[in-house]
């Protein structure tokens, strides 16, 4: 567990993540986060991009055009 301090910034408070604590998290600084309260808990989640379905297909059939052959072997 680790206490933080929140530090005024304008008329708002801020709360400093530490680096090591960003990296657990695969953050960096300008990602975005999702925060949502649970009771008195403040939960900050990573938002991941969505890869959209077609992006997703596309990239799905280069890499089995690629590598089906291999994957074929592994699998028997």
């Amino acid at each position: 567990m680790t206490i933080k301090k929140l530090t005024k910034l304008g008329n708002s408070r801020a709360l400093v993540i530490d680096k090591e604590t960003l990296g657990h998290m695969g953050l960096s600084e300008g990602d975005k986060v999702q925060m949502t309260l649970h009771g008195q808990q403040l939960v900050i989640t990573p938002v991941r991009p969505v890869i959209p379905e077609k992006d997703f297909k596309e990239s799905l059939e280069r890499v089995i055009g690629k590598y089906g052959k291999l994957f074929r072997k592994l699998a028997d």
